[in-house]
């Protein structure tokens, strides 16, 4: 199943879509891994430095080595490894990131109840609107067919 990137991150040319700067193949497979597991570049670097090195890694070298990546599309091969499993394992339908340790969290509490109060208040509003556009019981019933709709109005 083929990744669809952001319509701001592409160009399309003659029915195919392009990076507006021309990026390397390793570039595109960390962005597609990035997209697939629904998580920052970044966070590729830490679980692709914590997989190859069996250790939690400090912030600063991941900070420069993505730095590097950044300015100077420079991918260590580690990353590359990382990103090109990702890609394979999505493009045959079996990727489950929390194979990788990638966890998406739940909403909160406080969260759902902000939702919850959101959705009340939006059906309330609407109910209120239509009791308000339809207060006047004989417009109402003229919109659904009486006869004597002329009586209601008057004529000039």
């Amino acid at each position: 199943m083929p990744i669809r990137l952001p319509s701001s991150w592409v160009k399309s040319v003659e029915g195919k879509q392009y990076f507006d700067e021309d990026l390397g193949r390793d570039s595109l497979d960390l962005l597609e891994a990035a997209a697939a597991m629904e998580i920052k570049e970044f966070t590729i670097f830490e679980l692709a430095y914590r997989e190859w090195y069996g250790r939690q890694p400090l912030a600063h070298v991941i900070e420069a080595h993505f730095t590097n990546y950044m300015f100077h599309r420079t991918i260590p091969a580690w990353v590359r490894s990382y990103s090109r499993q990702i890609v394979e394992l999505h493009s045959q339908g079996r990727l489950n990131p929390r194979q990788f340790g990638v966890y998406q969290p739940l909403p909160s509490k406080r969260l759902i109840f902000i939702g919850k109060l959101f959705s009340v208040v939006l059906i309330l509003s609407f109910v209120f609107l239509m009791a308000v556009i339809y207060k006047d019981h004989s417009v109402s019933q003229s919109l659904f067919g009486r006869a004597d709709v002329v009586e209601d109005f008057g004529r000039p």
